[in-house]
């Protein structure tokens, strides 16, 4: 009974420790990101380094941006959603080869208040405001040339 209970203590000690280094080491992978937070889901963390997702918006950052009166562009993604998986790097190749004022990707996983703030029925979303007010939307997967056309009448 003795060797049972000693066996149980270690284990339940092995997992704290793994626990314990798991958190560090997604603490470390998430200091300086573009978040602004000090705890990002693993999701998140994974899409750090991914060359689509460089223009990450906070929420305060895409309300100024707005407020501007500019024409902003804004992305809503879900990091675990399948269509945005898809749809970002078509997004992507269209952003690339323009100019517009403010565009930024806003993770409604980090960032929840978004879902309502902005009336998100789905995502991916992609929004776009001029004069500080929302002029249209899109949401659900579409590919490089249809988020061409979509973006037209805003883009340079």
């Amino acid at each position: 009974m003795k060797k049972l209970a000693i066996s149980g203590v270690v284990i339940i000690a092995l997992f704290a420790v793994v626990a314990f280094l798991s958190s560090q080491s997604a603490e470390k992978k998430s200091e300086g990101n573009p978040y602004g937070k000090d705890k990002l889901d693993s999701a998140t963390i994974a899409l750090l380094k991914d060359e689509n997702y460089q223009n990450i918006t906070t929420p305060e950052q895409l309300q100024k941006d707005i407020n501007t009166g500019e024409t902003t562009i804004a992305y809503f993604f879900h990091p675990t959603c399948q269509y945005c998986q898809q749809m970002t790097p078509e997004l992507m190749k269209v952003m690339n080869d323009v100019t517009v004022p403010h565009f930024g990707q806003f993770n409604v996983l980090e960032f929840e208040s978004g879902k309502n703030e902005y009336a998100l029925e789905g995502w991916p979303t992609l929004m776009v405001f001029e004069d500080g007010q929302e002029v249209e939307r899109i949401t659900g997967y579409h590919d490089a040339s249809q988020i061409e056309n979509f973006l037209t009448p805003y883009i340079k």
